[in-house]
């Protein structure tokens, strides 16, 4: 490889220093391949060494990161993930629950802390979410159809909301139907838009799979995993508060 001389340090070198002498071990990133030469282009900055990611080909789906906020935009926030690589937030994946002032929670220059949600290299698209749900989620990153595993449970948001069920996102555009039938808190007479909302971050385990589509059959399992199909409408059960969100409170039922 080949480090340039303005790539050896953050800090304008005349010339090449003792410390790069012949035989020092340094620490470099490569920046680029010259098939010409056969030779890698390198760098030792340090700046260059801390960014998570060079270029959108880079950029890791499901990664989590702090960004700078750039502007806050009426379709969402714009932020920086490196020098020269931007992103978006957008609007409902700045919160777990929609924010009706999003202006009021982020400012032009502060950090927040996101994952890749979506890249499109060549677009030069990049799409972050900023739902701490998923952010601090320790469940699996599901990314591919082909790497989702039938039994394991992976974090996604509600895509959409239809009479049958629900579209169910994960990263890289991955969804899955998650079917009314398999939902253990709705009846057919249930209207679901009155349950769920586009952008609600669910938990959701693959029930079954299938190969070269782009839908996923999910269910959603309770804290234990088991069915709830012995429970039955009349019963008192004690229960423990989980969270809060515009459409009432979630609990968790101590069976």
């Amino acid at each position: 490889g080949f480090v340039h001389i303005s790539h050896i340090s953050d800090e304008h070198l005349e010339k090449v220093g003792k410390r790069h002498r012949v035989g020092t071990t340094h620490r470099c990133r490569i920046l680029g391949f010259n098939s010409l030469d056969g030779l890698a282009s390198v760098s030792m900055q340090q700046t260059i060494l801390e960014r998570p990611f060079l270029s959108y080909k880079d950029v890791i789906l499901g990664a989590p990161l702090k960004v700078e906020i750039v502007s806050v935009e009426t379709f969402g926030v714009v932020v920086a993930v490196t020098d020269h690589l931007r992103g978006l937030i957008p609007l409902q994946h700045l919160a777990d629950v929609p924010l009706k002032k999003p202006g009021k929670k982020f400012k032009e220059g502060g950090k927040v802390a996101c994952r890749i949600l979506e890249v499109t290299p060549e677009r030069r698209r990049l799409l972050l979410t900023a739902k701490k749900s998923l952010v601090r989620s320790e469940l699996p990153v599901l990314s591919k159809v082909d790497e989702a595993l039938v039994g394991a449970s992976y974090g996604g948001f509600v895509a959409g909301v239809r009479h049958y069920g629900l579209i169910v996102a994960f990263y890289g555009g991955v969804t899955g139907l998650l079917h009314r039938t398999e939902l253990s808190v709705a009846t057919f007479e249930d209207d679901l838009s009155k349950l769920y909302y586009v952008g609600q971050v669910l938990q959701c385990r693959v029930i079954s799979v299938a190969h070269g589509k782009m839908r996923l059959s999910l269910k959603a399992p309770d804290s234990h995993g088991s069915s709830v199909s012995g429970l039955t409408p009349g019963q008192v059960f004690p229960v423990q508060y989980e969270s809060t969100n515009e459409k009432g409170v979630e609990v968790l039922l101590q069976t």
